[in-house]
C-alpha cells in the first residue's frame, strides 16, 4: 500500500464542478465516526455531460483520502472481468498458476474488498497484532448495463464505489445515492473552452466563449471538440466565433472524428449517443419528438396508435406495453427523462438536433408527417365549432407549443414542394383550431 489500478491519466483540461465533487465526498470519504457500511455513490446522465471526467478527476484528487483505488471500465463484462485480474495481481493475492483466472481473481478481490488487510512491506503475513484495514475506492465506469456488474459489486460492511451510468436506476438498484448530471455551468464553460483552446480569460474572449457554450447547450463534449477544431486551425475563440454561421455548428463538430488523447474520451458528439444502437420502435419514437418543444412532450400526445396509410412503415410503437418499453429505452440512456408527476418527457435541445442532422430528407418528411398525425389526433377539438364549452383547455394548451415548433420546421422542410393532401387537411384543421 498504497495501491492505484488506473488506466487513465489526470486530464489537465478538467475545470468546475466543485459542487457535484462536495457531494462524492461526503458519501465516499471514510471517516472513523462511520467507518461500517459500504458507502456508494452514481453519476448518472446523458451521454458527454462529463460523468467520466469527474470521475476521472476525483480518482486522482482523492489519493490521500484512500489507501487503494481501482478503475474498472464496465461498459462489457470481459472488461470488467480484466479489470478485476489486474486488481488481483496488483495486490499479489493470487499465485502465479492463477494470474489470468477471471473467476478465480473475482473471487479473490471481492474476499479482499470485504476484508482489505493492509501488507506492509517486508513483513510476514502472520505478524501478531492489529491488523489495520485499507480504505478502498472501486471506480465503475460507463455501467449502461447495470446487469453487468451485479456479480462484481463489493458484498462489504466498508469501502466506498463510484459509479458512472447512462441508466438512471443505477442511482437507486445499484448506489445508495447519485446524481443526474446537468450540463456546465455558463461560467465554467467559458473557463473550460479558454483552457483548452490555450487563451487567457478577457472581456472579448469571456463573451465570444459564453456565446459559444450557448449554442452548444453547454455540454462538454460539444465544447471539447469545438476547442479542438478551434486549436487545430490556429484560431482564438472570438474569431471562430465571429467566421462561423448561424446553425452551422454541428457541421462543425462532425469534422472532429477524434478528440486528443489527452482527453481520455473515445467518443465524439457524431459517436456519443448511439442512436443506431436503439431498437426500431425507440428510434421511431425519438425521431417523432424532433419536430417539438424538447422542454416538455406529454406522453398522451406520444402514446397513440398510429394508423395512416401515407407513411411507410416507420414502426411506431404501439400504446400501452410496446410504448413503455421504447420510452423506457430512451429513458435508460438518459437520450430523454421522464417526468413522472406530469407524465411527460424532455430532452436538451442539442440532442435533438443531433437527432435531427442523422435524417434523410425523404426521413425527415416522414417523422414530420408522423408528429403531425400524434398532434393532430391528440388535439380534443370541439363539438360545436361556435361553441367552446366543452374545450379542453389545459390538454390543448399541452399541445400548442409543439404545433408552433411543426408550423416553423414546416417552412423549412416543404419549402419547394406541397405536404401529401390527407396530412395537408389535417394540419389546416389543426391550425383552424389553435386560431380560436
Amino acid at each position: 500500500m498504497p495501491c492505484f489500478v488506473r488506466k487513465i491519466e489526470f486530464n489537465p483540461n478538467f475545470v468546475g464542478r466543485s459542487a457535484i465533487i462536495e457531494d462524492i465526498d461526503k458519501v465516499l470519504i471514510p471517516r472513523e465516526s462511520s467507518s461500517y457500511g459500504l458507502r456508494s455513490f452514481c453519476l448518472c446522465g446523458l451521454g458527454g455531460i462529463g460523468k467520466t471526467q469527474i470521475a476521472a478527476y476525483y480518482a486522482f484528487q482523492r489519493e490521500d483520502k484512500f489507501d487503494a483505488i481501482f478503475w474498472i471500465q464496465a461498459d462489457e463484462e470481459t472488461k470488467i472481468a480484466r479489470g478485476f485480474v489486474d486488481i488481483a495481481n496488483s495486490l499479489d493475492l493470487v499465485d502465479d498458476s492463477d494470474r489470468g483466472d477471471k473467476a478465480v481473481c473475482r473471487y479473490k478481490v471481492l474476499k479482499w474488498l470485504s476484508e482489505p488487510r493492509m501488507r506492509a512491506p517486508n513483513v510476514a503475513s502472520d505478524t501478531c497484532g492489529e491488523v489495520k484495514l485499507a480504505k478502498w475506492l472501486i471506480l465503475f465506469d460507463n455501467a449502461d448495463n447495470i446487469d453487468l456488474i451485479r456479480d462484481y459489486w463489493p458484498m462489504a460492511s466498508q469501502g466506498s464505489v463510484l459509479v458512472t451510468s447512462r441508466d438512471p436506476l443505477a442511482m437507486t438498484d445499484l448506489a445508495t445515492r447519485g446524481i443526474n448530471l446537468s450540463p456546465m455551468s455558463p461560467q465554467e464553460c467559458i473557463l473550460l473552452l479558454q483552457k483548452q483552446v490555450g487563451e487567457s480569460p478577457n472581456p472579448k474572449s469571456d463573451q465570444a466563449a459564453s456565446q459559444l457554450a450557448r449554442k452548444l447547450g453547454n455540454v462538454p463534449l460539444a465544447i471539447t471538440q469545438i476547442a479542438t477544431r478551434i486549436r487545430r486551425n490556429h484560431m482564438t475563440i472570438d474569431e471562430y466565433v465571429s467566421r462561423q454561421p448561424d446553425g452551422s455548428l454541428l457541421e462543425e463538430l462532425s469534422k472532429v472524428s477524434e478528440l486528443p488523447l489527452k482527453e481520455q474520451y473515445k467518443f465524439t458528439m457524431a459517436t456519443v449517443w448511439k442512436f443506431e444502437t436503439l431498437t426500431s420502435q425507440a428510434q421511431s419514437l425519438v425521431y417523432a419528438m424532433v419536430f417539438m418543444d424538447p422542454d416538455g412532450v406529454a406522453e398522451f400526445i406520444m402514446e397513440q396508435s398510429v394508423k395512416t396509410p401515407s407513411l411507410p412503415m416507420l414502426y411506431y410503437p404501439y400504446p400501452g406495453e410496446m410504448f413503455i418499453e421504447a420510452r423506457n429505452e430512451l429513458s435508460k440512456t438518459s437520450l430523454v427523462q421522464r417526468n413522472k408527476e406530469y407524465r411527460a418527457l424532455t430532452w436538451h435541445r442539442i440532442v435533438q438536433e443531433v437527432a435531427r442532422d442523422r435524417l434523410s430528407q425523404t426521413q425527415l418528411q416522414n417523422y414530420f408527417q408522423l408528429s403531425l398525425y400524434l398532434l393532430y389526433e391528440a388535439w380534443e377539438y370541439a363539438n360545436d365549432r361556435f361553441n367552446r364549452e366543452n374545450f379542453k383547455r389545459q390538454k390543448c394548451e399541452d399541445i400548442l407549443p409543439h404545433i408552433n415548433t411543426a408550423l416553423r420546421e414546416y417552412t423549412t422542410l416543404y419549402e419547394m414542394e406541397a405536404l401529401p393532401i390527407d396530412n395537408a387537411s389535417g394540419f389546416v384543421k389543426l391550425l383552424q383550431e389553435v386560431g380560436w
